[in-house]
């Protein structure tokens, strides 16, 4: 019986280092609360092209189109993204390996290549569609 507790033992310890190992981890560079700006791209003289995480607000009679910045916190797990008092809560997949960020917003994929800049508190998150966001750190949380 003491064999079987000490087999037993071996097995969850082994699962649960092997959980741990495969636990993603967001560098302290990424984490934690950003200012999100959305990049537009002119079209047309009536067509533009801009991420769709965005929001955006039409004006009175709905013959213009604004689209709004907004803030984003991006914990180990969950991306929260805030906007006009209303907080999304998302959870995400982070790549290290390849600083790639996934996440299902209103079921739609987000996948976005991070790119670094030479200024620790400035991002650009760029999707597979080719949209921009310009993510700053907010001023309390700078690095």
């Amino acid at each position: 019986m003491k064999i079987h507790k000490r087999n037993l033992l071996l097995v969850v310890t082994l699962v649960t280092i092997n959980l741990n190992s495969m636990a993603q981890v967001v560098p302290t560079k990424l984490a934690g609360d950003w200012h999100a700006t959305c990049a537009v791209e002119k079209l047309g003289d009536t067509a533009a092209s801009y991420c769709g995480i965005c929001p955006t607000v039409f004006n009175a009679d709905n013959s213009s189109l604004t689209i709004a910045s907004f803030n984003i916190n991006l914990g180990q797990k969950e991306l929260k993204i805030i906007y006009d008092g209303s907080i999304s809560i998302i959870p995400f997949k982070f790549d290290e390996e390849n600083m790639r960020l996934t996440f299902k917003e209103k079921d739609i994929v987000y996948n976005f290549s991070i790119l670094e800049l030479e200024m620790a508190d400035k991002l650009i998150l760029k999707s597979d569609s080719g949209n921009l966001l310009y993510l700053e750190r907010k001023k309390e949380q700078a690095r």
